[in-house]
């Protein structure tokens, strides 16, 4: 059965695959590798203990969506092996409710495999469908859960795919057991994991080589064409990890807009003179949605500047300093 490459980063459907090494520069400025006590997607599951991990966090093209994504297997053999795959939207936008299963699977597969008719379990977040069929000489399961925001119609701002395989049957209890076993921590946030090495003093001379330990910004300067001329407004930033934060700020001909920006560099591995690059996006309470790359730069005296472009919905360029 063909597995799909996703546009992300390539998904990892079979033991061999599992086992290629992927580094962060293969990755790319949207995504980047997680260590297990970053990752907030957590599978425990008997025959699993001491075995493969993989975990990879990152966005899509468009940048309108996060996604993590989990790779657990044995410490030897094929099985059991489970892909996960979580995927969060703007609060604002909510993933489409009645897709079928056949639909959804598409996501691992290029043709989904045949399959049992549809099943669900009631799961933490809400009601998870599975499906059961045989793939390369295992029984498999494909399950999904979508929730967070709208809840109407079984829509939702959060989605959650996986692709559990085992060597032996997989039954309705079994199946239950399996989603069970899974926990979306943090609100699929990527963990903060405190630096056990402190950043060394910094003296303000030039050529110093400590490290950055955050990045906080109160004020920027933003030029929004169609929108503002050239308008200083308050800004909230907050890091969730050294690669990633959120932003936001408010304005009568916005009104409050929420977004957040991601990193190719680690804050607290960056030295005085490095360059970060990265992208950022903003969606508006008045309507407005924007996305677009950012630059940071730590001088010799040790401040921070950032500075962006992009472009909204409507083509309208957008450009920024902090």
């Amino acid at each position: 059965m063909k597995k799909r490459v996703l546009q992300l980063t390539m998904l990892f459907g079979t033991l061999a695959a599992l086992s290629a090494c992927v580094s962060d520069s293969d990755l790319g400025v949207r995504n980047r590798a997680l260590t297990e006590a970053e990752s907030p997607l957590v599978f425990d599951y008997p025959g699993i203990e001491g075995g493969y991990r993989k975990f990879l966090a990152g966005r899509s093209v468009d940048y309108r969506q996060k996604y993590l994504q989990a790779n657990y297997g044995p410490k030897s053999g094929a099985f059991p092996s489970l892909v996960l795959l979580f995927w969060k939207l703007t609060d604002v936008e909510y993933y489409y409710p009645k897709r079928s299963i056949d639909e959804q699977m598409t996501v691992f597969f290029d043709t989904p495999p045949n399959h049992s008719e549809p099943a669900f379990v009631v799961y933490t977040e809400g009601r998870a469908d599975y499906v059961t069929f045989e793939d390369n000489g295992g029984h498999c399961m494909f399950f999904v859960v979508k929730w967070g925001g709208h809840l109407s119609s079984r829509g939702g701002n959060r989605e959650l795919n996986g692709l559990f395989c085992d060597q032996s049957q997989i039954d309705s209890a079994k199946a239950e057991k399996v989603i069970k076993s899974v926990q979306v921590l943090n609100e699929g946030e990527v963990i903060k994991v405190a630096n056990s090495e402190k950043p060394k003093k910094a003296s303000g001379s030039a050529g110093q080589t400590s490290t950055m330990t955050g990045f906080k910004a109160d004020r920027v300067e933003i030029i929004w064409n169609g929108v503002f001329d050239k308008q200083k407004l308050d800004i909230n930033s907050r890091m969730y990890t050294s690669y990633d934060g959120v932003i936001s700020f408010e304005d009568p001909k916005t009104g409050t807009c929420k977004g957040d920006f991601i990193l190719d560099k680690a804050l607290d591995q960056m030295k005085r003179g490095d360059l970060a690059k990265g992208s950022w996006n903003i969606e508006c309470s008045a309507g407005q949605a924007a996305e677009g790359r950012l630059k940071l730069y730590q001088g010799d005296e040790g401040k921070v500047r950032v500075s962006g472009e992009g472009e909204d919905r409507q083509k309208n360029a957008i450009s920024f300093t902090m």
